[in-house]
């Protein structure tokens, strides 16, 4: 039986569990916490396997574990994502670390953490998840990663031949440096060499259906659409792209972390931005315009 209170929500059914909004929306608000003391980060997940995040603090040679608040409307917090240090990352301007996800408490209502674990039910049976470990433990990360807006963006790969163009929502951009995380079956990233020129977009909203026939998520033909980036053809479901030259990859079992240099950042038109927001938090938050 449905609790009472949680009638009003009936609405999510109709939701997807991770639901495409529109932009603008408020920047999240991320706050460090360790031994040392309290202050604003920011905050970038690049990982799923193992679970990633990018963090930019005030301390250089951070270590050890510590604790990440994370509030999107700068003010109530939803979440807070227990880490443990990986390494740093030398960056001229920046203390960078990577952190490893090794837990997560929600800011949940009663009702909210019955209905989390009915969605976590109801994921498992559609068995449409590419983690090999897949628990509650792990949902609720996911659920903390997606408590606030997480911009969806397009990666486009130049090929002799065709150009290969996907979606991705494990992305970075600190300064004039970005980190982004692409799964190892990912033959178009894994063949990049050092230095090779690939390009970032800023997927919009209004293409959201477009943008998910892309990449890996394939479902019929690329859009006929295209505009020129250089000797690139790009559909043209993006408001603005960044163009890259590969500096670096650290790989791991299952993903791998690129990192590049923006050789160039270009405005194409004013189309608002997709994002992505875990079903769960829309009830708190429903100022956000969804799109789908």
């Amino acid at each position: 039986m449905i609790p009472k209170s949680i009638l009003p929500f009936a609405r999510f059914r109709s939701l997807r569990e991770y639901q495409p909004i529109s932009g603008p929306v408020a920047a999240p608000r991320f706050e460090f916490e360790d031994a040392g003391g309290r202050f604003d980060c920011g905050l970038w997940q690049v990982l799923y396997e193992p679970m990633t995040v990018l963090v930019d603090h005030q301390k250089p040679n951070v270590s050890g574990q510590a604790r990440i608040h994370i509030y999107p409307d700068t003010r109530n917090r939803s979440a807070t994502l227990r880490v443990e240090a990986l390494k740093p990352f030398d960056n001229q301007d920046h203390n960078l670390t990577f952190y490893k996800v090794i837990g997560a408490d929600l800011a949940l209502a009663p009702w909210q953490r019955w209905y989390l674990k009915r969605t976590f039910r109801h994921s498992v049976r559609k068995g449409s998840n590419f983690l090999s470990t897949y628990d509650f433990k792990v949902y609720k990360q996911l659920a903390a990663l997606f408590s606030f807006p997480k911009p969806v963006r397009l990666v486009s790969v130049p090929n002799q031949d065709l150009a290969k163009h996907f979606p991705i929502d494990l992305c970075a951009t600190v300064g004039q440096t970005v980190v982004l995380g692409v799964r190892n079956s990912n033959q178009a990233m894994q063949q990049l060499q050092t230095g090779a020129i690939f390009y970032l977009g800023d997927a919009a909203a209004a293409d959201y259906t477009s943008i998910y026939t892309l990449g890996k998520f394939m479902g019929s033909e690329d859009p006929t659409e295209t505009i020129a980036i250089g000797d690139c053809q790009v559909p043209a479901v993006i408001s603005g792209y960044r163009k890259l030259q590969l500096q670096q990859r650290i790989g791991f079992e299952n993903q791998t972390i690129y990192i590049a240099a923006v050789l160039e950042e270009v405005t194409l038109n004013d189309k608002k931005p997709l994002f992505h927001l875990h079903k769960i938090w829309m009830a708190r938050h429903q100022k956000y315009v969804t799109v789908a």
